[in-house]
């Protein structure tokens, strides 16, 4: 973390898998929250009735996933009952002055339900984030008629609304044969057995032993070598994860601020595959 802070990091996110299931994650979150980050954390709420109130003081924001605005057809995609843990979890964070934000996953059927979900976050006093579902062919693409239904509802003030993504999602997600990604200037992935992952997460074509000494690392040939390739494998195509755009043209992302420097790290809580 103190390389982290040195090499300008502002935010670091615990996500997984599910980070809940670390036992040590309170103990982690308050290191990071005295180093002053923006500290948070992303799950699907199924633990967040017993796990999450020990970290809670050392959090800033809670992203609560969610695939529909609705028990059924939620618990259907996720193949289990977790739809009224995810609304507690947006419940728990609330009552801990946690900032709450619903991460809807955004597909060609999900649409139909943006009413639902503008009332639901209303009612839940959260923001409602819209990301696309990317790397996942039979949801993927969006007719104009679903692009404008979209842009209609992205106008409410409690949406999280990327409209430098919503451009890249019109074009189909990144093309690798033009890569324009920036995940490696936007995020740093670290897994929990201590390695650097690159080019990120999502690619997965890399996983470099730390070793404590970060720093050095990222002016190393070999991250050079994946930042002159991120966006160019064929795994990145279509993908829409928004830590890929290029901010350098004052892209900005309606209604979700970060304090401090941009760049975030990632801390992945995952099983090595």
């Amino acid at each position: 973390m103190a390389s982290l802070k040195r090499i300008g990091c502002g935010e670091i996110n615990f996500t997984g898998g599910e980070p809940l299931l670390y036992g040590e994650l309170p103990a982690v979150a308050r290191m990071a929250k005295e180093r002053d980050f923006f500290v948070s954390l992303s799950t699907n709420g199924l633990l967040s009735s017993k796990k999450l109130a020990p970290a809670a003081a050392f959090l800033d924001r809670v992203y609560v996933s969610l695939d529909y605005p609705s028990q059924n057809e939620h618990d259907i995609v996720k193949a289990q009952e977790c739809f009224l843990e995810a609304l507690d979890t947006v419940d728990i964070a609330c009552s801990h002055g946690i900032e709450p934000v619903i991460n809807y996953a955004l597909s060609r059927d999900s649409i139909r339900f943006l009413p639902e979900l503008m009332e639901l976050a209303q009612e839940k006093k959260a923001k409602a984030k819209l990301s696309p579902v990317h790397h996942c062919p039979a949801l993927e693409g969006f007719e104009r008629i679903s692009l404008g239904y979209i842009s209609r509802y992205a106008k409410d003030n409690n949406t999280i609304f990327d409209r430098q993504l919503f451009e890249l999602l019109k074009k189909g997600g990144v093309d690798p044969r033009r890569p324009a990604c920036r995940i490696m200037d936007n995020l740093i992935t670290i897994s929990p057995d201590d390695h650097l992952v690159l080019p990120c997460i999502w690619a997965g074509q890399a996983a470099i032993p730390i070793n404590g000494d970060l720093e050095n690392l990222m002016t190393s040939d070999i991250v050079k070598g994946y930042r002159r390739l991120q966006g160019a494998f064929d795994v990145c195509r279509g993908c829409l994860e928004e830590k890929s755009l290029d901010r350098s043209f004052g892209g900005k992302v309606r209604s979700l601020d970060l304090p401090g420097k941009a760049r975030r790290a990632v801390f992945s809580f995952m099983r090595g595959e």
